[in-house]
């Protein structure tokens, strides 16, 4: 089977090596010997034949150079006495939240979430991406261990089992192996996330001197995975959106295109060619009247979209130009490609 592409660069994967690369005890620094001293006296010059030869200085001895320091392993930190509920973790672009630990530090962001206690002694991942087409839970898991068996030495993993999370049935499989910080052992799974995305989870305990997946992690794993919750995810718009609910949608706030009867269509086409479905859906538009609305000449646009209830209007005016937002409800899939027209273009025409 493919490696997937997405796996091979995976912000999961990438989190978990940065995250536990920099948890692992560094040794210090090896000290520089300190240089073979040099004879501070030049070789006495030769004196003519009837004078006695001085004698030629000694050397100091070497400075033996300082032993190296070894490093000290770094010892795991007390675990918390219970696995108690702290604070909800919502990450709304990527449409998942989960309750955190009491005692673990919980970093997110980027469509990952980070737990981790002491210096990653127990280490939790969870993040989403998209689904591809025609994955399955079991095919995306074993693709994301083969990815993880390039940072984890001697991974082993164990029969794959079905888990359901958030009423989502997915795949998971216990895992050992070798890592920065030493021998762990954990879990991974996969699960769909029901709202187009893959939700991959991994967590490991530190199974050194005690087996700290065995005594914490494996409950604290299972815990945050019991208040996982999956919901639509919540697209950040690429350019501002108006907070003004009568923008574009009545004449008498009208969203001021510019450009004239020469350039104006084209950028009345630009503008709505950049708008979205609060969701990201697709619009299509075309338009339905031009009219004359108290002196100015408006352009009426309906606009649709997949899920939309019923069509919506937008007015546009393609003789006044001001900076543009997207109305309420929409937003923009990239930087509005438009912007003032310039000298060239008449900033209001009024007819009477």
């Amino acid at each position: 089977m493919k490696t997937s592409p997405s796996y091979r660069i995976s912000g999961i994967l990438l989190m978990f090596v940065i995250l536990a690369a920099a948890c692992s005890p560094q040794p210090f620094p090896e000290p520089t010997s300190i240089p073979s001293a040099t004879p501070f006296l030049p070789s006495a010059t030769p004196a003519p034949a009837t004078a006695t030869q001085a004698p030629s200085p000694t050397n100091l001895p070497t400075a033996s150079p300082i032993p190296a320091a070894s490093p000290t392993p770094l010892s795991p930190e007390p675990l918390p006495d219970e696995v108690l509920p702290g604070e909800i973790v919502r990450d709304d672009t990527s449409g998942f939240a989960f309750t955190s630990i009491l005692g673990y530090e919980v970093e997110s962001g980027q469509s990952i979430a980070t737990i981790t206690h002491g210096n990653g002694d127990i280490l939790i991942n969870l993040g989403i991406r998209p689904l591809e087409d025609d994955e399955t839970p079991e095919s995306a898991l074993e693709d994301f261990l083969k990815a993880v068996g390039q940072d984890v030495e001697d991974l082993e993993t164990g029969e794959v089992r079905p888990v359901q999370v958030s009423g989502q049935t997915g795949a998971e499989a216990d895992l050992t192996g070798t890592f920065y910080i030493g021998k762990v052992q954990g879990k991974a799974l996969v699960v769909p996330s029901g709202f187009g995305g893959i939700f991959v989870a991994m967590g490991f305990g530190l199974t050194g001197e005690k087996d700290l997946w065995a005594e914490q992690g494996r409950e604290v794993f299972q815990s945050i995975l019991a208040s996982t919750e999956f919901f639509t995810p919540v697209l950040v718009s690429a350019c501002d959106v108006s907070t003004d609910p009568t923008y574009g949608f009545t004449p008498d706030n009208p969203i001021l295109i510019g450009g004239d009867y020469t350039e104006g269509p084209g950028r009345a086409q630009a503008y709505l060619g950049n708008l979205l479905g609060p969701a990201g859906e697709e619009l299509s538009s075309f338009r339905l009247v031009s009219y004359n609305y108290e002196g100015a000449i408006l352009d009426v646009y309906i606009i649709k979209y997949d899920g939309l209830e019923a069509p919506v209007k937008l007015h546009l005016n393609v003789y006044a130009y001001k900076s543009l937002l997207a109305p309420q409800g929409f937003i923009c899939a990239g930087t509005i490609p438009i912007g003032s027209p310039g000298q060239g273009a008449s900033n209001n025409l009024q007819q009477g």
